[in-house]
């Protein structure tokens, strides 16, 4: 299961990025009160952000609110395996 904890790094209103999860490739919209998440190809694919599960298909883009996100990241770190 992909886990989602996101922070923005100061200074960077948002991001976008793909990422491909057991085929389905989800476009992740990012920015510092929502994550949305968006099918761009394939079935659906199952996510957790913040603890929460979150199930994404086809159907469209599923947004979910970031409360209380704590202080801006510096850098980028990945977790480790």
């Amino acid at each position: 299961m992909i886990t989602f904890d996101p922070r923005l790094p100061d200074g960077r209103p948002s991001l976008i990025f793909r990422v491909t999860i057991r085929g389905t490739r989800l476009r992740v919209d990012l920015e510092y009160i929502r994550i949305t998440f968006t099918v761009e190809d394939g079935g659906s694919a199952a996510v957790v952000v913040r603890g929460q599960d979150v199930l994404v298909d086809e159907s469209g883009p599923v947004t979910v609110a970031l409360v209380g996100q704590g202080p801006a990241a510096d850098r980028c770190t990945a977790a480790p395996d």
